[in-house]
C-alpha cells in the first residue's frame, strides 16, 4: 500500500509504509488508522467507516455510498464522492 492514486474528490493522499499513518487532503481532512487496520475513523466528509479484519468487507456511511475491495486490496472502486481510486500492491496485515 505504498502507492495510492486518487482522482478528483481526493486530490492528495499519503500512506506510510506500515499503513499506520494516513493523511488526506481537502475533501477528507482527517483520517486515523489503527495499527491492525481494524478500526478507521474519518472526519467530516466520511463520517463513519468500518473495516473487517480481512479488509474484504467495508461499509461507508453517507458521503461514500458504495465501496468494493478486492481481496488483495489491489483494486478498489468508490462510488459518487470518491470517483476513482487505484491501490497498488497488496495490503499485507
Amino acid at each position: 500500500m505504498q502507492a495510492v492514486t486518487f482522482s478528483k474528490s481526493m486530490q492528495a493522499v499519503t500512506f506510510s509504509k506500515s499503513m499506520k499513518a494516513v493523511t488526506f487532503s481537502k475533501s477528507m481532512q482527517a483520517v486515523t488508522y489503527s495499527k491492525s487496520m481494524k478500526a478507521v475513523t474519518f472526519s467530516k466528509s466520511m463520517q463513519a467507516v468500518t473495516f473487517s479484519k480481512s479488509m474484504k468487507a467495508v461499509t461507508f456511511s453517507k458521503s461514500m455510498q458504495a465501496v468494493t475491495y478486492s481481496k488483495s486490496m489491489q483494486a478498489v472502486t468508490f462510488s459518487k464522492s470518491m470517483q476513482a481510486v487505484t491501490f497498488l500492491n497488496p495490503c499485507r496485515l
